[in-house]
C-alpha cells in the first residue's frame, strides 16, 4: 500500500533549537518508535527502512538525536519515546508500539525492555535491535543491555534481532547475543535471530 507523504514534527525544544521527528504512514495505526545509529542527527540513514516498514500499513517515528551530548543522548532518546507514547501510540502504548533501533540505536530499544524503571513503567509491545551491539551501555539506559537482562524482573518482552551475516564492522556472533542467553535469564521470552547477508555497519 502506498504510503503517506511524510512529515516532520517538533518533540522538544532546547533552547531555540527544535529537535525533529519524521512520521511515515497512515495516522492511527499501531507506531514504531525507530532511532538511528552513532551519526548525531541522522534520522535520514533509516529513511528507507522507515518507508519500507510504513508500507504495510504501521506508523513509523523517526527522531533525531545525538550521540555527542554530555549524557550520549539519553535525554533526547526518552524525549522521544515520551512524545511518541503521549502523541502517536495512543492510550494502551504499551499494546500499540514497538521500539526499534539501528547499531547504536539497537542497543538502545532494547533497554527500554530491560529498564522499565527508567520508562515511567513503560514497557513496550516488543523491541528490535539491528546491527546492534549488547555488551556496551545502552544510549537509553546508561547500563549494559546484556547485564540488566541477567537481572531482570517483571513483563516479559519479545525480542527480534537482525544482524548482516557480512557485517564488517564487528561480526554478529560478537554483536548480538544468542538466543537462548535472552531465554535463559528471563524465562521464555519470545526471542528470534535473523541473520541476512546483506550487509550492515555502524
Amino acid at each position: 500500500m502506498p504510503i503517506s507523504t511524510v512529515r516532520t514534527v517538533t518533540y522538544r525544544e532546547v533552547g531555540d533549537t527544535p529537535q525533529l521527528l519524521d512520521v511515515y504512514g497512515p495516522e492511527g495505526a499501531p507506531a514504531v518508535l525507530l532511532w538511528h545509529g552513532m551519526g548525531p542527527d541522522t534520522r535520514f540513514e533509516v529513511a528507507t527502512l522507515a518507508a519500507e516498514t510504513a508500507s504495510h500499513g504501521l506508523t513509523v517515528l523517526v527522531p533525531d538525536w545525538r550521540s555527542d551530548a554530555p549524557d550520549g543522548g539519553r535525554a533526547q532518546l526518552l524525549a522521544s519515546l515520551r512524545y511518541v507514547r503521549e502523541n502517536a501510540a495512543g492510550a494502551d502504548a504499551a499494546g500499540r508500539l514497538v521500539v526499534a533501533g539501528w547499531s547504536v540505536g539497537a542497543g538502545a530499544a532494547i533497554g527500554t525492555a530491560l529498564r522499565p524503571d527508567l520508562m515511567d513503567g513503560f514497557v513496550p509491545k516488543a523491541v528490535v535491535g539491528i546491527a546492534g551491539l549488547y555488551s556496551r551501555s545502552g544510549r537509553s539506559t546508561g547500563s549494559v543491555p546484556l547485564e540488566d537482562l541477567a537481572a531482570a524482573e517483571g513483563p516479559q518482552v519479545p525480542v527480534v534481532l537482525i544482524h548482516g551475516t557480512a557485517d564488517t564492522a564487528v561480526e554478529a556472533t560478537i554483536r548480538a547475543p544468542s538466543p537462548p542467553s535472552w531465554r535463559s535469564a528471563s524465562g521464555p521470552c519470545p526471542c528470534t535471530r535473523r541473520t541476512p547477508t546483506t550487509r550492515a555497519s555502524s
